[in-house]
Order: C-alpha cells, then structure tokens, then sequence
C-alpha cells in the first residue's frame, strides 16, 4: 500500500509537471523566467562599473523555487528579448555577485542571531543561577516581601530571556539566509538567452558555489564549537566569579588550630583562590575572545583565541587534577575539560582553516 507521504510526492511531482518541463530521471526542473528588458533585472539608479543584478528578484524565485520537491534541483533559463547594448557574460557576472552578497548578508545575519541568542540564554541562565545561589535572601536589611518579588521578578525576566532566545532561534529566520541557501542548494545551471532562445552566457551554478561562496567544513565546525564553548565559559566565568565573590569572604577567616594540617589548609586555599582567579579571568576573557572569532569582527580580541583556548584547557585540568588529589572531584570541573576540549579544538581548526 502506498505510504500518504509518497502520496504527497507524487501529487507534487504532477502538479510541478503540469507547469514545467521535468526531467524526472535526474530530478531536474527547467524554469524559464522572460524579461523584455535587461535594465528590468538591473539596477539602473546606480552608477557602477559592471552590470548591477537586482537582488530583489531573488525573494520571488526563491518562493518558486521552495514549492518544487526538495530533492529536485532547477535549472534556470532567463531570457531576454532586448539586452540594450548589455553584454550578456557581464550579466551572469552581475547575478552571481548578487548571490554572493546574499550569502555574506544571510551569513552576516545569521552570525548576529546566534551571538543574539547566545547572550540572551547566558544572561537567563545566570540570572536563574544568581536565584538558585539565594543572593538575595542574603541581602542584609530586605524584608522576606521584597526579597519574593523581587525573586519573582527576576524569574519572569530570566524566563523571557529564554523564550527570546528560542524565538531567534526557531521562530525568526533570516530572509538573505533562506534565499542563499535555496539558491546554493537548488540551483543546478543558470542561462541567459535571447529571444530567439539562442544561449548567450551559462554556468553551471552548483560548482561555482561549491568553489566560490561555501565555507569550508572545519572552519564551520570550528566557528560554532568556539561559540558553544565560548559561550559556556562567559556564562561559566561569570558564575564562579559571583561564587567567588560570596565565598571571599569566609576564605581566610581565622584558624583556631595552629597544626600544620591547619596551615596547609590556608596554603592550598591561597592556591585555590589564585588559581581561581586567573581561571575566571580566562574564562570570561576567552568566551568574549571565541565569540569575537565566531563573529569573523577584525578584532585584536580575537587573535587570542588559540593561546586563551591553550591556558583554559590547562588551567581546567590544574583544577580538575587538584580536586582529584584531594579526593573531591565534581561535575563542574569535568564539564569545565570538556568545554576546554572543545575550545581548544575549535580554536585549532579556526586558526587553520582561517589561515
């Protein structure tokens, strides 16, 4: 029995049939777009060098292009009765800058919605934490009013924080985004003709992609292992800075026992506190540094981004390896490796690919 999903299929491939030519075999469209005029695919209120391709077409085709089955690719016919003393190899040229801009655009954008929502999630998660330490039970001289709205207060932010973040994330796609990767994916020859049907330019647009606009798949993965982890470590680094700053406090408070167990205790928490200190300053500083490089911002932050991730990874194992010693080994300082890992990781493979 057929299943309804190729049904569906089906019923698209004859309703895609019925308006254009399709080569079923090698799951192919043709779409033919006609123009009577060059300048009505340019932009002729701009005084430039080459042939300025109108971007905005690209929003229309786009919307023909997502109603064909997603496994079949388009070849493109653009015909043009009059090309106005226009020369048609120019005007390929034209159109796959315009494409190209698309895709720095869509990746422009999709960079800030991902830094958007790493923050708004950092900034949920730390208020959440800041909650769940019960600071603001400690706060000398609040009335146990005050300090409940004020936690219910703080909650309802930290929540929208997150709903914001979800909402970037799978609710708000980036239209240069969407159009580039339609484009990139669905497109397999691009012509231009005249209008006798006489090809006048081609290319076969799958591999000028490939070749030209697409990033490679190492320097991918290791933008988005330094936003993962770097992200961790701001969030991270902020949070032990507020532990730290609640504990100063009691570090050092006086020892009655004068033994030297006693004293190795205040040795080892000076160490701690130091050792703590420059892993929060690293944290915080390395998770601004990887956001900087994710970003791709020309930043002198950023060139730190393989020493930040080296001196993190060995000061999360220094605090892993003493908390072993001492026979006190908590999840916060494996997960803290692992971060490191990936950090130094994506740093790596950033600094190569970039290079």
């Amino acid at each position: 029995m057929e299943k309804h999903e190729d049904k569906l299929h089906r019923r698209q491939v004859e309703l895609m049939k019925k308006r254009f030519e399709v080569d079923e075999e090698k799951r192919i469209v043709n779409l033919a777009l006609n123009y009577e005029k060059a300048t009505d695919i340019l932009l002729t209120n701009i005084d430039t060098k080459v042939p300025t391709f109108n971007r905005d077409k690209f929003a229309s085709l786009k919307d023909i292009i997502s109603e064909f089955p997603f496994d079949y690719k388009v070849n493109l016919d653009i015909k043009i009765d009059d090309y106005e003393d226009y020369n048609p190899e120019e005007i390929l040229e034209g159109f796959n800058d315009a494409v190209e801009l698309t895709v720095y655009s869509g990746n422009k954008d999709h960079r800030r919605k991902w830094v958007q929502i790493t923050f708004l999630l950092v900034a949920g998660i730390l208020v959440l934490f800041f909650i769940a330490r019960g600071l603001i039970q400690d706060w000398k001289g609040i009335s146990e009013t005050a300090a409940n709205v004020t936690k219910e207060i703080l909650e309802i932010t930290a929540w929208v924080f997150v709903w914001e973040a979800v909402s970037l994330a799978f609710l708000r796609p980036s239209e240069d985004r969407l159009i580039s990767l339609t484009l990139a994916h669905r497109l397999n020859n691009v012509t231009f003709k005249d209008k006798t049907g006489n090809i006048t330019a081609k290319e076969h647009y799958f591999e000028s992609y490939e070749n030209s606009y697409k990033e490679k798949k190492g320097l991918v993965f290791g933008k988005y292992s330094l936003l993962i982890s770097g992200a961790a470590f701001f969030a991270l680094g902020t949070a032990n800075l507020i532990t730290l700053l609640m504990n100063l406090v009691t570090l050092f408070k006086p020892v009655d026992d004068s033994t030297a167990s006693a004293g190795m205790m205040v040795v080892i928490n000076i160490f701690m506190t130091v050792i703590t200190i420059s892993l929060v300053a690293s944290e915080i500083l390395g998770g601004l540094s990887a956001i900087c490089a994710y970003t791709g911002r020309v930043a002198k932050l950023h060139r730190f981004v393989l020493p930040f991730g080296i001196v993190v990874f060995i000061l999360e194992s220094i605090v892993l390896g003493v908390s072993i010693i001492m026979g006190d080994i908590s999840i916060p300082s494996i997960i803290g490796v692992l971060i490191g890992a990936g950090y130094l990781i994506g740093a790596i493979l950033f600094k190569a690919k970039k290079g």
